[in-house]
């Protein structure tokens, strides 16, 4: 059983490794946009993205590797972006964006940035 993704036919199993990992991308995404972010299900998360780029890799490498890598890829450079600009301490906590979080988000990428 197939699908078409592109030009390149996708068996059931690329399929569900897709959704899973298009999962823990909306996951992490949700837990970026939250007030406390726990690291521990972020490293989780990465780990089974990983596992699945993995598991890809080892099936065939076509446009559901490419994709997979992509993602993990962007998903990685913002978690790392994410825990450089709020210097995360021991508690693994952010601090709290109460009103307009983009316009604080910015406002912290360029503080960081002088």
């Amino acid at each position: 059983m197939t699908w078409c993704l592109a030009v390149e036919p996708v068996s059931l199993i690329n399929l569900v490794i897709i959704l899973i990992t298009i999962f823990v991308i909306i996951t992490i995404l949700l837990l970026l946009l939250t007030t406390i972010i726990n690291i521990t299900i972020i490293t989780i998360s990465i780990t089974i993205t990983t596992v699945l780029f993995i598991i890809t890799i080892i099936i065939s490498i076509n446009t559901v590797t490419i994709i997979t890598t992509t993602i993990t890829i962007i998903t990685i450079i913002i978690i790392i972006a994410t825990r450089t600009m709020w210097n995360i301490d021991n508690s693994q906590q952010l601090p709290p964006f109460k009103d307009k979080p983009v316009l604080k988000l910015a406002a912290a990428a360029t503080l960081s940035a002088n």
